[in-house]
């Protein structure tokens, strides 16, 4: 795996191999960002313009995964996969009960029922 620190903000790089691509998953000081799969010659062109490699940034992302910002950030995370996954069924209607849930805890709480009634085992 290799570790990289983002050159314009705040956010730490791991490069995973993902069959013959790569996996570049973005995380933040609030958590998981984002991932892009990209092939050897993207994936260094990226690491070019935007990354520095910095293995000891692993430490700095095990420091954020213990605070509350990555905590609050993990939930909502799980939320969006959550409303996602009612979209791509077409069930709008268990999203806006997520939607209307009195508080993240309350609508993640919902997830188990939801994902069973889609039939789904997760939401990864």
């Amino acid at each position: 795996m290799r570790i990289l620190r983002h050159q314009h903000y705040e956010a730490i790089g791991t490069v995973t191999l993902q069959g013959d691509k790569f996996r570049l998953t973005t995380w933040r000081p609030d958590g998981p960002g984002n991932h892009v799969i990209l092939s050897a010659r993207e994936l260094e062109r990226e690491i070019e313009w935007d990354w520095t490699e910095d293995p000891g940034a692993g430490e700095t992302l095990e420091a954020w995964s213990n605070t509350p910002e990555w905590e609050a950030g993990l939930k909502a995370m799980q939320f969006t996969a959550a409303w996602n996954t009612c979209s791509y069924h077409g069930r709008y209607d268990l999203a806006r009960t997520l939607d209307h849930a009195p508080n993240i805890d309350a609508a993640l709480a919902l997830v188990p029922g939801i994902l069973r009634e889609l039939g789904e085992s997760s939401l990864f």
